[in-house]
């Protein structure tokens, strides 16, 4: 599993949760205030697919101005 805190540009916060929600390994997704303006949880098996969705899904979002991933291990 793993969280993703997301920054996005200024009103894109509603299209971004928009394409968060189509993503099946995408858990939950949560709008924030604050320094960040999404936090998403991704589930998948291992690590190795975790930083995949985070790579190929995450950071390939339009209006994305930053991210940080933790991923958290039993």
């Amino acid at each position: 599993m793993a969280y993703s805190l997301i920054r996005v540009e200024t009103g894109e916060k509603n299209r971004v949760m928009e394409v968060l929600r189509r993503v099946p390994e995408v858990k939950e997704a949560f709008l924030l205030d604050g320094v960040y303006d999404i936090v998403a949880k991704i589930e998948k098996e291992s690590i190795e697919e975790l930083k995949d969705i985070v790579t190929s899904k995450i950071w390939s979002l339009n209006n994305l101005k930053l991210s940080e991933t933790m991923i958290c291990v039993k």
